[in-house]
């Protein structure tokens, strides 16, 4: 979409097919050198490939002379050197003094980390392999499985908080000796983290990494509840605030844009869309308050699990209207800007777009279901998409393109946004657009930045509605009553509800609860 030339169409296809070469190269020598009995000559010849297609790759790059750094960062040529970003004696450094750039490189199941701070340093360590396994996919699949909320839920949706999942907070305390402990003796007088990772480490949520896990017992030997054992742990999100970024170039990119958000209208949020037009009764009201049921606290999931044949079957989602009722008091937005129901569709949004109205806005919210591709059987969906309301439709005839339910990425590429946030309130933000390999921000994620937004909070997994309710507008009160940036925002509201814990919100101390969203982007606070 961003590159219309052929010659750099094709420059474009070659490029791809030799990075696809070199994964496949670099999985070969990796799995070469696991043998019990090596072959030296084979593992020779695969590497003197792996240098030959890394040089092709070089040479192909430079001469893919695109001067756009946004269709560069869309296409993934993220071959801006971390020079660019320690700055020069003849460029000011893209990062503050306060800000530290962690690059995880992965080659083998082994990772370097190079560090970069705004105050000049730069060095490279390796990780530690204080994970006994090494930080795989299954490393990383057996901590997020103490991530996700209970999937039983009663007739009006909800669960009990009982039901969460143990966190292994030994195995999350060992992923950060791992992974932060090398580098924590170049970090003094840091305190906002910038995050660029590749493998698997990009479906990690760095903030729940352990710094010093609570014991299980009292000082008179009593057991700690898991809850309480959660509260009084320190994570890494309590030393650091974070952010993530796709690539290194990402972070030049966004940072060469202006400032702040040129926009005169504080909030445009979609939410509550129309699943099952025609029909009157659109699902069961759920409660999303800190209600309690037999004096017991409730969980509400925010988008609801993806179960569904086609988009008709899917969870209506009254609970997010609280949500963009709540995000705009905070902000002070027009009522006339927050969409529900018929008014969440696709043509609204459209419409704003061709008249180069998206670019008002500051914040934009979407409360909603998302979707990967092919995640329902009945959709010929080959890209990341949010849901939308749903327009009535003969039956069967199909709907129209222009408003058949589905902000497609490619969609969202084509707009113009000025948005200093775009939050996506939904399942699936933060994960893999359904191709194999992809990264987990190469969909909506990327889309949106390329299409003008400078930060992102985006949701790593299936988030509790009432405590995002107070989540997010706690991170927007911070950011605009201190100008501080959106990650030291989302720091403090995600400690600080974890701190709040009650006994009948105890379970806001489960990171499940606190930290299921992230902070992509982030721009530069200004002197």
């Amino acid at each position: 979409l961003a590159i219309t030339d052929s010659a750099q169409r094709r420059l474009l296809d070659d490029i791809t097919d030799l990075k696809t070469e070199l994964e496949a190269n670099v999985a070969a020598l990796d799995a070469l050198r696991r043998q019990p009995e090596r072959n030296l000559e084979l593992e020779g010849a695969l590497e003197n490939k792996r240098t030959q297609v890394s040089r092709q790759i070089r040479d192909l790059e430079e001469a893919f002379t695109d001067d756009s750094y946004r269709s560069t960062e869309l296409l993934g040529l993220a071959h801006v050197a971390l020079l660019d970003v320690i700055g020069s004696s003849t460029s000011e450094s893209l990062l503050a003094p306060h800000e530290a750039l962690l690059v995880y490189s992965s080659l083998g199941g082994a990772y370097l980390i190079n560090i970069t701070t705004g105050t000049g340093i730069s060095t490279t360590v390796a990780a530690t392999d204080a994970v006994p396994d090494g930080v795989t996919p299954a490393t990383i699949a057996r901590l997020l499985e103490g991530l996700t909320l209970p999937k039983f839920v009663n007739a009006q949706g909800e669960s009990d908080p009982e039901d969460l999942p143990p966190f292994d907070l030994g195995l999350a305390n060992l992923l950060y000796d791992t992974l932060i402990g090398p580098v924590l003796p170049h970090l003094d007088g840091i305190t906002e983290l910038i995050i660029v990772a590749d493998g698997p480490l990009q479906s990690l949520p760095f903030s729940v990494l352990v710094e010093q896990a609570a014991p299980d017992e009292d000082a008179e030997g009593e057991p700690i509840g898991p809850f309480e054992r959660y509260r009084q742990s320190r994570f890494l999100v309590d030393r650091f605030a974070i952010s993530v970024q796709p690539s290194v170039s990402s972070l030049r990119t966004l940072r060469a844009e202006i400032p702040r958000s040129q926009g005169d209208r504080p909030l445009l949020g979609f939410g509550d869309p129309l699943l099952k037009p025609g029909k009157a009764d659109q699902g069961t009201i759920i409660r999303t308050a800190n209600q309690v049921v037999e004096n017991k606290p409730i969980l509400v999931p925010m988008s609801g699990q993806v179960d569904a044949e086609s988009l008709e079957d899917l969870g209506d989602l009254p609970q997010t209207k609280a949500l963009l009722i709540s995000i705009g008091e905070t902000l002070g937005a027009n009522p006339l800007d927050l969409r529900y129901g018929e008014y969440a569709e696709e043509v609204e949004i459209r419409f704003l777009a061709e008249q180069d109205r998206l670019k008002r806005y500051r914040t934009i919210v979407f409360a909603t279901h998302a979707l990967v591709s092919d995640e329902i059987s009945a959709i010929d969906l080959k890209e990341p998409a949010i849901v939308m309301s749903l327009p009535a439709a003969p039956d069967g005839e199909e709907r129209p393109w222009e408003n058949d339910g589905l902000l497609r990425a490619s969609d969202i590429i084509r707009m113009k946004l000025d948005a200093d946030l775009v939050v996506l309130a939904a399942c699936n933000t933060a994960k893999p657009d359904g191709t194999p390999g992809a990264e987990p921000l190469s969909g909506l994620a990327k889309a949106f930045l390329y299409a003008g937004a400078r930060s992102l909070l985006v949701s790593h997994w299936q988030a509790d509605a009432p405590s995002t309710a107070r989540l997010v507008p706690t991170m927007l009160n911070y950011a605009n009553d201190n100008d501080m940036t959106l990650a030291k925002a989302l720091a403090l509201a995600k400690r600080e509800l974890r701190q709040s814990a009650q006994p009948k919100t105890a379970h806001y101390a489960h990171p499940a609860i606190w930290a299921p969203f992230s902070i992509v982007g982030n721009t530069k606070k200004q002197n």
